[in-house]
């Protein structure tokens, strides 16, 4: 097997090192809200911002990753992922997944409003327990340190390609 048949694998590998810590990220937002309000529906999250600044910003920055708006992991992962996409000949393939980012923005986007623009009606604090405060700044951090210094993840993967294939 030729080098050339992974050429999107590293981009594959890295796009799923962005998404664990984009979704990691994101799942325990939801989860600290739905512990707080008893629901997940999207009510819940109305006045996240006010209620819990910090963890609506964290789920604003993850949002923006899963749709791949830079300075994210997301937009890298998905660079890498679509560029490979096109050097192989594959733009369908490409375009689906830019449109796929198009329709997501229709979805994250009410979510945002509602943390950011419609008013709660309870205005009581939400507490984040500190295991949970710790997970979501770490996938805080992953989800940005891959963005703003791709380089390391990217040797990374790459590496991790040369291994599987043959020489």
């Amino acid at each position: 097997a030729s080098s050339d048949a992974f050429a999107g694998l590293n981009g594959v590998l890295l796009f799923l090192l962005a998404y664990l810590f984009t979704n990691l990220g994101a799942f325990v937002a939801v989860v600290v809200v739905e512990s707080a309000t008893g629901s997940a529906e999207l009510d819940a999250f109305a006045g996240l911002m006010r209620r819990a600044p910090i963890l609506a910003v964290a789920l604003l920055i993850f949002l923006l990753s899963l749709i791949g708006i830079p300075p994210t992991a997301g937009f890298v992962g998905k660079l890498l992922v679509f560029g490979a996409a096109l050097e192989r000949g594959y733009a369908w393939l490409a375009l689906a997944g830019v449109v796929n980012s198009v329709v997501s923005v229709y979805y994250y986007y009410h979510v945002m409003r509602e943390m950011f623009f419609v008013p709660a009606t309870d205005d009581t604090r939400i507490a984040v327990p500190r295991a949970l405060d710790w997970t979501v700044g770490l996938a805080i951090a992953g989800t940005l340190v891959i963005a703003l210094a791709p380089q390391p993840f990217i040797e990374l993967a790459m590496r991790s390609v040369a291994m599987v294939v043959l020489p």
